[in-house]
């Protein structure tokens, strides 16, 4: 895998010990557009590629008061965890990730703690800021709001089953019409926005076309093992990529280059490889 190198990345202007209050964002499409409530988090570490931050435990109905926020423990996540115990509410985001939280706004500063290097010692989960407000959001819907957090999960799930189905309907339609001239001509992952960052977005981009490229000079019938190296060699480039850039490789993304890579497959009259390429990806 490539080192990680700080090119890739700008590190904010925060500083280690930074409280900042920010409005939490409605957790689904199907709640309310306006949640009401504020939160707060703290800076814990800065690093070459992340910051390591906390969301603090308190919700309130205006931005707190730094006085208040500063007394404020990590919020224990009881609502969604990997381990078999509750976890601190700690987290990396990406230098390069955009900042979108509502009304994010600076409160003042401490000098960080031995509980805070405790829990910042436990970190395990690599987001964007805006999980920072689902995180405070959920946990409190959950504890406060559960009957109506559930059904609106619930809403949200069959939603995205629908989309999903649909969306692979248009994309079997699309690969019986596919051909190398119009793979090549559109702009892959035309979907990627302020996701990944865009550094990311454009060697990701440029990778595409290159292995298009390269797998088209095989000819009309390429011999399996020709596409089946281009293919890996792919899918190992973006495994030290997504190293590089700090885990940048969401759910999403990893479904957006999955297809790019099935329609590669297509184009290249090799389609039994498509169920080789989990085997490859890290992500």
């Amino acid at each position: 895998m490539a080192k990680p190198q700080r090119r890739n990345a700008k590190p904010p202007g925060y500083k280690p010990g930074d409280i900042y209050s920010f409005k939490t964002s409605p957790f689904t499409e199907f709640s309310p557009s306006d949640t009401g409530r504020y939160a707060a988090l703290k800076i814990l570490h800065i690093g070459e590629i992340y910051t390591g931050i906390a969301v603090l435990d308190g919700i309130f109905d205006s931005h707190p008061s730094f006085e208040i926020a500063s007394g404020l423990k990590c919020l224990i996540n009881h609502r969604a965890r990997f381990a078999e115990e509750p976890e601190p509410a700690t987290r990396f985001i990406n230098h390069c990730s955009d900042n979108d939280l509502l009304e994010f706004q600076y409160l003042g500063s401490v000098t960080l703690s031995y509980e805070d290097d405790t829990v910042f010692r436990q970190t395990k989960s690599f987001s964007g800021w805006i999980s920072v407000s689902d995180t405070a959001e959920g946990e409190w819907r959950w504890t406060h709001d559960r009957e109506t957090y559930e059904k609106e999960i619930e809403l949200r799930t069959l939603a995205s089953k629908k989309r999903f189905a649909a969306q692979r309907e248009r994309y079997l339609n699309r690969l019986k019409k596919l051909t190398w001239e119009e793979f090549i001509k559109e702009k892959p992952f035309p979907n990627w926005d302020t996701h990944p960052p865009q550094p990311f977005i454009e060697v990701a981009r440029n990778k595409i076309r290159d292995v298009a490229f390269e797998i088209q000079a095989l000819g009309a019938k390429p011999k399996k093992a020709d596409v089946r190296a281009a293919l890996k060699a792919c899918v190992e480039w973006f495994n030290a990529k997504d190293e590089e850039f700090g885990n940048v490789i969401e759910t999403v993304e990893a479904e957006n280059i999955f297809s790019v890579l099935e329609e590669l497959t297509h184009l290249a009259l090799q389609k039994s490889l498509v169920e080789e390429i989990d085997e490859w990806r890290d992500w």
